[in-house]
């Protein structure tokens, strides 16, 4: 999923947005910082992983969640 908001600081770490109650410092008033940390651990109790991809436009996020085939 990608989305048009302020997208990340230069030199921010993408992996610190799955942690718990992490706001970048671009973040929108409101929101508790918990949603990429409960897709990320959903991910990994199904034995998938969910990154954060950086891009060199200046706005949006692309978070990817990645889950093994069923079979």
């Amino acid at each position: 999923m990608r989305d048009d908001g302020p997208g990340l600081a230069a030199g921010s770490n993408p992996e610190l947005l799955f942690e718990r109650f992490y706001r970048g410092s671009g973040a929108i008033a409101g929101g508790s910082g918990l949603g990429l940390a409960l897709v990320a651990e959903s991910a990994r109790a199904c034995g998938g992983d969910a990154r954060a991809l950086t891009h060199t436009d200046p706005t949006g996020l692309e978070v990817i969640v990645s889950l093994p085939c069923a079979g």
